[in-house]
């Protein structure tokens, strides 16, 4: 399961924005659905990203996560991509052995 923290997470639903095949937000809907890969809520704006996370986890009460970004957050469970390459194979074995620790 998937929590948005993501700039599109207010527009992610808007038809205008998933429709657009030369959508980033598309091309996101696509290959989540293709994965099977379900999205369980956004967190609110607040404007620190790890705020916005933390508040996140404590409402849903996850005690297993990771969070996956290509900016530098200050966080537990991190695993920071490049954002000209985005999720590498690295990154997903990164992210898989913080889930299964």
């Amino acid at each position: 399961n998937v929590v948005l923290s993501t700039n599109w997470r207010e527009i992610w639903n808007e038809p205008m924005y998933v429709s657009d095949e030369n959508n980033g937000i598309h091309k996101a809907h696509k290959l989540f659905n293709k994965y099977n890969i379900q999205i369980i809520g956004t967190t609110p704006v607040l404007g620190a990203r790890e705020d916005e996370i933390l508040k996140t986890i404590e409402k849903l009460k996850i005690d297993k996560y990771v969070v996956i970004d290509d900016m530098e957050l200050h966080i537990a469970n991190f695993v920071q991509t490049n954002k000209k390459i985005g999720l590498t194979k690295t990154d997903y074995e990164k992210a898989l052995s913080i889930l299964n620790s």
